[in-house]
């Protein structure tokens, strides 16, 4: 695993506090949480599933996650691929963070 830099996107890491790219100072994921889980309208879920579906609607083909908790709540993401700027957001968005070894191309 290691910490991507919210500013340039560099992998650092896990137990960096400087990114070793820009040197600017790392945020913990654990006080990233802590500080969600104060805040009064923060939607945070524990993970226990998540589906993958496709459509097509005016503006073009999408790709949406659906993440599931534990009790039924779900929150979910839409993604489109057709410019590289699209793919760029879907890889840095959602592949990164799922992927079995995160900084392996794939």
């Amino acid at each position: 695993r290691f910490k991507s830099c919210p500013d340039c996107g560099a992998e650092n890491d896990i137990a960096a506090r400087r990114c070793h790219q820009c040197d600017k100072i790392l945020v913990d994921p654990d006080d990233m949480l802590k500080a969600a889980l104060k805040l009064k309208d923060a939607l945070v879920l524990r993970c226990g599933g998540m589906t993958l579906e496709q459509g097509r609607d005016a503006k073009g083909e999408w790709l949406k996650a659906t993440y599931y908790d534990e009790e039924g709540t779900s929150v979910s993401e839409r993604f489109r691929l057709q410019t590289p700027a699209q793919r760029k957001a879907f890889e840095q968005l959602f592949m990164r963070p799922h992927q079995r070894a995160p900084g392996v191309p794939l």
